[in-house]
């Protein structure tokens, strides 16, 4: 609910209801009792709603006056989406239900409090033939977008009138544009990618072949006190050990030797 508004204090409330509010207040339902899918897959909603005013008679007020009294009220009215005549249903706004009825149709509440709704998608100025005055026509159905027109039915279309079924074509032919043109846009940007990784791959194997070019590394010869060293610190064979062995180990002169 808009800050500072109360059902109890009347001028807390949105005061304009002029013929363009009441063209631009029907806004489509945002609860996914209802919503459904066509034949396509997309998804759709048909029931719409807008908050307005009604002078509804205070009896109470009117038996103490001995005259009809009225009170202003706050209602929500709802329509199926192009049904001829519309079949209007109105409902009374109070701070017991007001919850109900404000998250399912959250952007007529604030249309009816004087807040800006931003509209997403593509306009419908953008339909060549497709005037101010039907644009206004279609808005009173929560028609706003491109996107909006291409779910309609081909009855639907006719129950507005000639025509309508081409606009609706011509709004389908627009979002398939925008599809293309955004798919043309990731393609782009992943062969500016591609060429980013390539230019890579071409640095890298510069530098590759650049190491394998280079002369092989070689260890400067040793110093006669580092041949000395290494002489000194390494292990001994078994042949030079094998002199060592021959004047350590006792004789035993042949033919002196006992038998057990």
């Amino acid at each position: 609910m808009s800050e500072g508004f109360s059902f109890d204090d009347e001028s807390t409330w949105h005061p304009s209801d002029s013929a363009e509010d009441l063209a631009s207040g029907w806004f489509t339902s945002k609860h996914k009792a209802d919503r459904f899918k066509d034949d396509e897959g997309r998804e759709i909603v048909n029931i719409l709603g807008r908050f307005t005013y009604h002078d509804h008679i205070d009896v109470v007020a009117s038996q103490k006056a001995d005259k009809e009294v009225n009170k202003r009220i706050i209602i929500c009215l709802t329509k199926i989406r192009g049904s001829n005549p519309p079949d209007i249903s109105s409902h009374k706004v109070n701070k017991d239900n007001a919850e109900h009825w404000i998250t399912r149709f959250p952007e007529a509440w604030k249309k009816f409090m004087g807040e800006k709704i931003d509209i997403t998608g593509i306009p419908l100025t953008e339909i060549k033939g497709l005037d101010a005055e039907k644009i206004m026509f279609l808005s009173f159905d929560g028609i706003r977008t491109c996107e909006d027109l291409a779910t309609l039915s081909d009855a639907q279309c006719s129950a507005r009138g000639y025509g309508y079924r081409d606009f609706r074509d011509k709004a389908k032919e627009l979002i398939g544009e925008k599809e293309e043109a955004g798919r043309g846009g990731d393609i782009s940007n992943l062969q500016q990618q591609l060429d980013e990784l390539r230019s890579q791959n071409e640095d890298l194997m510069r530098i590759i072949q650049s190491s394998q070019n280079m002369p092989p590394r070689t260890e400067p010869e040793p110093t006669a006190e580092e041949l000395e060293l290494m002489v000194e610190e390494r292990e001994p064979t078994a042949e030079e050990l094998e002199p060592e062995l021959e004047t350590t180990a006792p004789k035993v002169p042949l033919g002196k030797v006992k038998k057990k």
